[in-house]
């Protein structure tokens, strides 16, 4: 069964807009950073600027949305930070982008978080923020948080930062999309987050469990990014990765489903190659994904102004063929 009119005129025009803002393109201008100790100033600096009222309390929750992620732009920062000061209209949280951005700067040159500038794509530069240990336990300190984060000093390539990223953002539209539909979210988390099946964890990129009318949703965000820098994996390594991937998603899914929950996954992908590299694998595991999976890219997102309809490919079994259709408004709730 081929496609209708309408379907074939909505799937080319994704795939326009997946052609028009292509990202992440790896190359060797691109500089890979590693993190060392030398970057966390001492115990003794942070405290006295705390005795000199120089960090202050609104200080608290950048770094908390910054750890929220782990790595994380600007913009992430910011949905996180709005989403904060809602649950707590009457905390000083900041959230004017410029002012954000000053403090962000101010707490990267004491060593409280990383800055890092990198060339992403066709776009100009862009800064990532990553969470260190004194920031991170500052924090915990004085929101008396208590989960632990071990990360800090492991080298992070540039390709690692911007599947982050690239989820986070993804999953960011999609939580405001999800709030919008009147469903009650119940956890949101990145990077630290792990689910539990059958005594082994598994670790999405990113996370969201919400609940609408009587029906609980996990909605599970992984990058599926088929470029690659040479210098770090070979395509036939990402691949591999990718398909261990998919295969724990089963795992996850299968332990959803036992206890009668929705799952669906959100892949980000770079380009329209990656839909079509993504799809031929998925075809693989139909039976596992199948009317659960939606592609999709931040920027693509953005350029349609978080139009779903015309930003969201969707693969399902059509009779005996497995094939990639436009997501449908009617037929989702959280559209």
């Amino acid at each position: 069964m081929g496609m209708d009119v309408n379907e074939a005129g909505k799937m080319q025009k994704i795939a326009e807009n997946f052609r028009s803002v292509s990202v992440f393109q790896y190359n060797k201008d691109i500089e890979l950073e590693v993190i060392s100790r030398t970057d966390v100033k001492s115990v003794d600096v942070i405290e006295s600027l705390i005795m000199q009222e120089k960090i202050q309390i609104s200080d608290m929750y950048l770094l908390e949305a910054v750890a929220f992620y782990g790595h994380a732009d600007l913009q992430t920062v910011m949905t996180r930070l709005r989403y904060l000061k809602q649950i707590y209209p009457h905390k000083f949280i900041l959230t004017n982008p410029d002012s954000v951005s000053r403090r962000m700067q101010y707490l990267a040159k004491y060593g409280l978080i990383w800055r890092r500038k990198y060339s992403r794509g066709t776009d100009a530069n862009i800064h990532i923020y990553t969470s260190t240990y004194r920031g991170f336990k500052l924090y915990c300190d004085k929101l008396e948080k208590g989960f632990h984060y071990d990360g800090a000093y492991l080298a992070q390539n540039v390709t690692k930062v911007f599947r982050n990223v690239h989820v986070g953002e993804v999953a960011c539209i999609f939580f405001n999309k999800i709030q919008n539909a009147d469903a009650v979210v119940e956890e949101w988390r990145h990077n630290d987050y792990f689910i539990k099946v059958d005594k082994e964890r598994f670790y999405p990129t990113g996370y969201i469990r919400c609940r609408h009318g009587e029906d609980i949703w996990n909605f599970i965000f992984e990058a599926m990014h088929y470029n690659v820098d040479e210098r770090i994996e070979t395509e036939a390594e990402r691949t591999a990765k990718i398909k261990e991937k998919l295969e724990e998603l089963i795992l996850i899914k299968d332990s959803f489903s036992a206890r009668y929950e929705n799952t669906a996954f959100v892949f980000c992908v770079e380009e329209i190659k990656g839909v079509k590299k993504l799809w031929q694998m998925l075809s693989e595991y139909s039976g596992d994904f199948n009317g659960n999976v939606y592609i999709t890219s931040e920027r693509v997102l953005k350029q349609t102004g978080g139009n779903f309809e015309m930003s969201v490919i969707k693969p399902v079994i059509d009779g005996d063929a497995y094939s990639l259709k436009a997501a449908d408004k009617e037929k989702e709730w959280f559209f």
